[in-house]
């Protein structure tokens, strides 16, 4: 109506009955803090489009910049109070998107160490085939 396209919410939060009480809350509440730093991780990504349109506008790049850091914060903040098993692994997921759609695979690659539900890890690692492999650098630095 109007010209107006409406914006797509975050999808649904999973359902898991014997999780302990507000673990699918904090749950909710980490997609809906992704979904928000979503909305400016588009214009972090040297390799999207919306990157592009803030190209002559840094002080616009560092407002969303700054915006993406503090909602991916408070997401991380939430995500870390989850004590069942299955809804950190999903709220870990969530913040592996919002990562890689900032383009920030160091970040994603690390918080994937953390998914301890081997089908939501082996769905990371359909979406992201590119985190599943250690980076040389990574190795390098160990020895």
């Amino acid at each position: 109506m109007f010209g107006r396209k409406k914006l797509p919410g975050p999808p649904p939060v999973p359902t898991h009955d014997d999780a302990p009480p507000g673990e699918a809350e904090k749950l909710e509440h980490v997609k809906r803090l992704c979904w928000v730093a979503g909305m400016s991780a588009v214009y972090l990504n040297p390799s999207s489009e919306d990157y592009q349109t803030l190209a002559d506008a840094p002080e616009q790049q560092q407002y969303e910049r700054n915006r993406y850091n503090e909602f991916r914060a408070k997401a991380l903040r939430v995500a870390d109070e989850i004590t069942d098993e299955f809804f950190r692994s999903a709220a870990i997921h969530l913040l592996i998107d919002v990562s890689m759609k900032a383009g920030d695979d160091d970040d994603a690659r690390a918080l994937l160490r953390h998914v301890e539900v081997n089908f939501i890890r082996e769905k990371i690692e359909t979406a992201y085939p590119q985190l599943k492999h250690q980076k040389l650098s990574d190795v390098v630095r160990q020895r």
